[in-house]
């Protein structure tokens, strides 16, 4: 059975031991009981679980007893995506250069630039499509604007021209 709307509304946090739960939705999943148990279970000596029930994530951060600065914490979402945060610094409250709206936070430092191939026939238009296994392209994987795609790939009626030994997939960015 298809669970994906509990999932899309489900995260948690895992910070120095303690698991932080995001449950304002009524559709929520608490995946810190599931967690606790497995690392439990697998006694893994780098991560040590301090807490045996997990905290709301609305917590603010003051409320945290120790904020683990440089070392790895894991936010998890949607069931089985997983994301490295770390705590790099924190100063006081200034009203003079802070927002004073709390809705402000936390601040973004860093967002990854992604990456736009071209397309590996025409070299003009940005690829829409990346081809595993082809014999028909030089490099595997190819890169292909919608265009190029069509001339290399398909008849006039945009069928894939037999023989279909390769696979095709939408591209977005590396």
């Amino acid at each position: 059975e298809y669970d994906g709307p509990t999932r899309l509304e489900s995260a948690c946090m895992f910070i120095d031991g303690i698991f932080y739960s995001d449950l304002r939705s009524e559709r929520s999943v608490d995946y810190a009981p599931e967690l606790i148990k497995h690392l439990k279970d697998t006694n893994n000596s780098e991560i040590t679980v301090r807490e045996e029930k997990s905290r709301s994530m609305g917590i603010r951060l003051f409320d945290i007893e120790r904020i683990p600065f440089g070392e790895r914490c894991v936010y998890i979402h949607q069931g089985d995506i997983e994301h490295a945060m770390y705590f790099t610094g924190a100063r006081k409250f200034n009203l003079a250069c802070d927002c004073p709206f709390q809705e402000s936070y936390p601040v973004l430092v860093f967002l990854r630039k992604f990456f736009k191939r071209y397309c590996c026939a025409c070299f003009q238009n940005q690829a829409t499509f990346v081809v595993h296994g082809s014999d028909r392209i030089p490099h595997d994987p190819g890169y292909f604007c919608y265009l190029c795609f069509m001339h290399f790939f398909a008849d006039k009626d945009r069928n894939l021209l037999q023989p279909v030994h390769y696979q095709v997939f939408p591209y977005l960015h590396d």
